[in-house]
């Protein structure tokens, strides 16, 4: 026969070998087809489910309908990115590595993986929903920001932008979403923050979810249909974490006009107005000597406060204006950005809303850090003189470096309430130059003295030299005498201050102190030889390189308090902003990674503190109602239901007060603790054990006291901070500011390395999984 017949396999194993040819040939479809089948998930969102495919959305509810999500052009290239070829990660889907700043100088988007397999990421479409239960005003806008790259790694300005939904105007509730292409191979963490964008495209943050521990969304999560947040309401917060808190300042800056005195508006007898007249404040931005509409501000906003109990926080001024009997205390905030500069108007009206004066403060009125303007108040028709006001001011310029703190997590009001009342060591182990105490005070011979008997914090008091070294000391100065000199009594002694002196000349002084009308000199401490734990002016510095990370501590500030009578506790000529932010970097860069909280009996400094920041807490000291002493001019230092409302108002961690009020009336204890304010007591009441116990007993945050040694807890185990998990936890500051230092290879957010093992991460910094 001619031609060729085709050849057939009957063998057996000839069609064993075809069979086995055409399934390996299939594989790669069927694992095509299931990797799609995957990456579709279905939303339920508002009773319909909607694919997530996005070639197509297909509606399974009847009719035509528009799907609830919108994508751009972004999104959808992004998307089709990550299906066509998939991310290239590790097997074990770690989004952290740890890398000191010198391994990362010449490295960019470097992650470390347990080994150096990778797979075909499983995409998805992650859809985030968030409620915000408040009106946001004009320019406020709701992002999404966790440690993957796609959610900005905690970065603000790479944040997910979300778009509004739904808005309901009887409840106040807006609906805020996002889609964002993701693989499903990664646990994920996430919170949301609210803010505004100026004119230069810098973001600023109103408001975020800044408690230690954000949002979680697990590997087996990816798959479920989206539920609903909302804004503020974390489902795992432990107890004493705040839901949400302001923003601190990154391209702007702060100032604030402060009604905060008994007495600011003169008026002339004319106008038949008094103390006891009720008036209508309100302020804008003036140009060329006329109001702006808000809508013309450039980069401004503002906000006002009126303390009232349980009612202090700052929020938008009313159309009307605000209330003020003298007396009250009411504080105008401006923010603005950096490059701005405005001149300001005060409007004065009466309670049926006749306008009395106003108040022009121009750009060039306002120098410095603080001031006080005493202005004219002007009739708006002629423009006469009807009165005075005398308005002291504040300005609050951003820290160098804080526009890049991210939002890991906050400290700022971290102090939870279930936490057992904290033994504080007052200056270590006590008041030495007034009191007889074992050590030197504020010394870290005295600070380690009291650790040794159980002090879970000690209380140090920080000041600054000349030359901005931050020392630790209690008074504004102290008394000395030339180097040859024979002091025979006080004539012979002469007072110097700390702000007088640079670091090296402190050194080199002469001390004395007078203990009960004998003349005591300390120089021993400070010129002689002597053991660095014993010297006295320890550098802060030296304080957290010295002392255990599990010893806590209450940095309180020094700055002196103008009395009622107008006197000044001391003088002080140094920059208030220059001051702050010396001691912030210094403890950014060498006490992150602990437990500490500042303090200060300047309200302005606390809230200097408190803004220039997100990582730290502050408290307010308070003298209260007592006649120890002058009280200060400042409302807000002479009541404890004033420093209540102040630290609401400044958003701040709680008070520290004077003991003598809740001896007297212990129910003012509640007024913090209602609100959820940690509350410290001082004060030379806490002498003796059974007062020490019975603030305990009172539930307080902690007691602030002489001689720990004496009065302390005599079965007491070890200090509270002693816990590694806890110590774990404070590691986070550290993570926010971007400070490195970290102690184990894998170090994950969550305090766990990759085998689930706890781990110490002193100072980790956080480096966000790439994308390819």
């Amino acid at each position: 026969m001619t031609g060729h017949t085709p050849m057939i396999a009957k063998t057996p194993s000839a069609q064993l070998y075809v069979i086995f040819v055409v399934l390996l040939s299939s594989v790669p479809l069927r694992r095509a087809e299931s990797a799609q089948t995957q990456i579709s998930s279905n939303a339920n969102t508002e009773g319909e489910e909607w694919s997530l495919d996005l070639k197509k959305f297909t509606a399974h509810s009847s009719g035509d309908v528009e799907p609830p999500y919108k994508l751009t052009q972004q999104q959808m290239e992004d998307f089709e990115a990550i299906m066509s070829a998939g991310e290239d990660m590790p097997s074990s889907g770690i989004s952290y590595a740890n890398r000191s700043h010198d391994a990362m100088a010449d490295e960019e988007d470097v992650y470390v993986a347990e080994d150096t397999r990778s797979f075909l990421c499983l995409p998805i479409m992650r859809i985030f929903n968030v409620e915000v239960r408040r009106l946001l005003v004009e320019g406020e806008l709701v992002a999404v920001v966790g440690d993957h790259e796609r959610l900005g790694g905690w970065q603000v300005e790479r944040a997910v932008v979300m778009t509004s939904s739904r808005w309901s105007v009887q409840n106040n509730v807006q609906s805020w979403s996002a889609k964002v292409a993701i693989c499903a191979s990664a646990r994920l963490h996430y919170r949301y923050f609210i803010f505004s964008v100026d004119k230069s495209g810098r973001r600023r943050v109103h408001e975020w979810e800044g408690v230690p521990y954000g949002r979680v969304l697990e590997k087996y999560q990816m798959y479920r249909p989206p539920g609903k947040d909302v804004f503020g309401l974390l489902s795992h917060m432990t107890v004493g974490d705040v839901e949400h808190e302001k923003g601190w300042l990154r391209n702007e800056y702060a100032i604030e006009f402060k009604f905060i005195w008994l007495q600011h508006m003169k008026f002339y007898r004319y106008l038949n107005l008094n103390r006891a007249t009720k008036y209508l404040l309100k302020m804008s931005v003036s140009q060329n000597g006329f109001e702006l509409v808000s809508g013309a501000w450039r980069d401004t906003e503002l906000e006002v406060t009126r303390y009232a109990y349980n009612r202090s926080q700052f929020q938008q001024q009313p159309r009307r204006g605000v209330p003020y009997t003298a007396g009250d205390i009411v504080i105008f905030r401006f923010t603005v950005a950096v490059n701005t500069r405005n001149s300001y108007q005060l409007s004065i009206y009466t309670m049926d809303g006749s306008r009395v004066g106003e108040v022009l403060i121009l750009a060039i009125d306002l120098r410095g850090s603080e001031g006080v303007l005493r202005l004219p108040i002007q009739r708006t028709v002629n423009g006469y003189q009807v009165g005075l006001l005398t308005l002291p001011y504040l300005i609050i310029r951003p820290l160098a470096g804080a526009e890049e703190y991210n939002l890991r997590g906050s400290f700022q009001r971290y102090w939870p309430m279930n936490w057992p009342s904290m033994d504080v060591g007052r200056r270590g182990a006590g008041a030495s130059f007034n009191a007889d105490a074992p050590l030197v005070e504020n010394t870290i011979a005295s600070y380690l003295y009291a650790h040794k008997y159980k002090a879970d914090m000690v209380e140090l008091d920080v000041q600054l030299t000349r030359d901005f070294v931050p020392v630790v000391w209690h008074d504004f100065g102290f008394k000395t005498a030339p180097r040859n000199r024979y002091v025979e009594g006080e004539d012979d002694l002469e007072y110097v201050l700390i702000k007088d002196l640079t670091y090296q000349q402190l050194k080199e002084r002469r001390v004395f102190a007078i203990e009960d009308d004998e003349i005591y000199e300390y120089t021993s401490f400070n010129v002689h030889n002597t053991t660095a734990d014993e010297r006295i002016f320890p550098t802060l510095r030296q304080v957290f390189e010295s002392l255990p990370n599990t010893l806590g501590l209450d940095i309180e500030i020094k700055w002196p308090q103008q009395l009622m009578s107008g006197a000044l506790e001391s003088a002080q000529t140094l920059s208030k902003n220059r001051f702050v932010d010396i001691i912030l970097k210094i403890t950014v860069r060498h006490g992150c990674g602990r437990p500490l909280f500042f303090s200060s009996f300047d309200a302005d400094i606390c809230t200097m503190l408190r803004l220039k920041q997100n990582v730290f807490p502050v408290t307010f000291v308070t003298i209260g109602s007592t006649r120890l002493w002058e009280p200060y001019k400042d409302l807000r230092t002479q009541t404890y239901l004033d420093a209540v409302n102040f630290a609401q108002s400044a958003n701040l961690l709680g008070t520290v007060a004077h003991a003598e009020d809740f001896l007297r009336n212990d129910a003012l204890l509640d007024l913090g603790l209602d609100l959820g304010q940690a509350t410290f007591v001082w004060g030379d009441d806490l002498q003796d054990a059974q007062t020490v116990v019975q603030f305990k007993r009172w539930h307080v945050s902690g007691v602030i006291y002489d001689r720990i040694d004496l009065f302390g807890p005599k079965r007491k185990r070890e200090s509270f901070f002693n816990a590694p998990e806890l110590m774990d936890i404070f590691t986070r500051q550290c993570i926010v500011v971007g400070h490195s230092n970290c102690t184990s290879e894998f170090a994950l957010p969550d305090g766990f390395d990759l085998h689930g093992k706890p781990v110490s991460r002193l100072g980790c910094e956080v480096i966000v999984q790439p994308l390819a």
